[in-house]
């Protein structure tokens, strides 16, 4: 029951205020709640000498605080999404810990923090009092195409990928954002890839153009390496592989830090943020981000230094000197 309360405040929030439901509701509270047991019995059990956390699980800063065991926050949020939810963050830990039976008040320190978000797309450099190390995207492999797949483009038509992500499909934005995207697609000289995750029925997309594919998952960086431009929802891994694959992108914000990042890549020149939900506006977007050679090469920029950010390994040396 407090699952079904939290979606229905979700999918009743404004974009803009979803964040703060998703911080305080759902991750800090109904699933940090669910995880303490589970996550204070695994600590317990096997004794790390770190706790590596992402950012919006909070099960782990209590159970490392319980057991005097260091923690490092991996986020997924940019600095400046985090500094913007400060109180949402600080709300839902203070809660959590008062459900864990400690006190209110977080412990002094900084907890460092690594992330992945590129200072150019980024105008804070703070998380929590903790300047970020920022690393450079690894990703998954990227597997070959051998041809036979069907969203390859074909002849000189650029590739345009679309993804609204994995697990918002069973929103209705979400979904007549997909029609959306159909009906301009659909009047534009390319091919395009349309995913649409495990979750939503392919028939709420109503009639598809002959000019898109429509498939339920395909690894994104076997998309990456085809596509022209890509038009998302400005969730953090496709924002970031998409960056880091040097692809100007047009955002669409559904709810959470999107907003924020679909803003954040407009500042920084290499994508256009739509907030305005009207097929004239989305077409304009996506033209721009098509013929924009400006655009194109700012994009190409951005990538090579996320390239130049602090290597994964090197990161993961830092932390185990964290450990001890």
């Amino acid at each position: 029951e407090d699952a079904k309360r939290a979606w229905a405040m979700l999918d009743a929030a404004t974009a803009e205020d979803a964040l703060q439901v998703g911080i305080e509701e759902v991750f800090g509270g109904i699933k940090s709640r669910a995880a303490l047991a589970g996550v204070r019995a695994a600590v317990s059990e096997w004794g790390p000498d770190l706790i590596v956390r992402e950012s919006c699980e909070f099960a782990g800063l209590i159970a490392g605080e319980e057991a005097d065991v260091p923690t490092a926050c991996i986020s997924i949020l940019s600095t400046a999404s985090m500094e913007r939810h400060e109180v949402n963050f600080r709300t839902a830990t203070e809660a959590l810990r008062c459900h864990a039976g400690r006190s209110r008040d977080w412990p002094v320190g900084a907890e460092p923090v690594f992330c992945d978000f590129p200072a150019a797309l980024d105008e804070v450099d703070l998380i929590h009092g903790a300047q970020p190390t920022r690393v450079a995207p690894c990703g998954p492999a990227q597997t070959d195409t051998d041809g036979s797949e069907t969203w390859l483009p074909s002849g000189d038509r650029p590739l345009l990928y679309v993804t609204f992500g994995t697990v918002s499909g069973r929103s209705e934005r979400a979904q007549a954002t997909y029609r959306l995207a159909l009906e301009v697609v659909a009047g534009l000289p390319v091919d395009a890839l349309l995913t649409i995750g495990p979750i939503m029925d392919p028939t709420l997309l109503g009639t598809v153009p002959e000019n898109v594919s429509v498939e339920t998952f395909v690894p994104q960086t076997d998309v990456f390496s085809q596509a022209k431009a890509v038009v998302h929802h400005g969730g953090s891994g496709t924002l970031v592989g998409a960056l880091a694959a040097g692809l100007p992108q047009v955002v669409i914000p559904l709810f959470a830090d999107q907003p924020d990042n679909a803003m954040s890549v407009e500042r920084a020149g290499v994508g256009v943020a739509v907030l305005d939900r009207e097929a004239h506006v989305l077409r304009a977007a996506i033209e721009r981000v098509l013929d924009d050679a400006a655009l194109e090469q700012r994009a190409a920029r951005l990538a090579e230094e996320m390239a130049a950010m602090l290597p994964m390994p090197e990161a993961v040396a830092r932390m185990e000197q964290l450990a001890g």
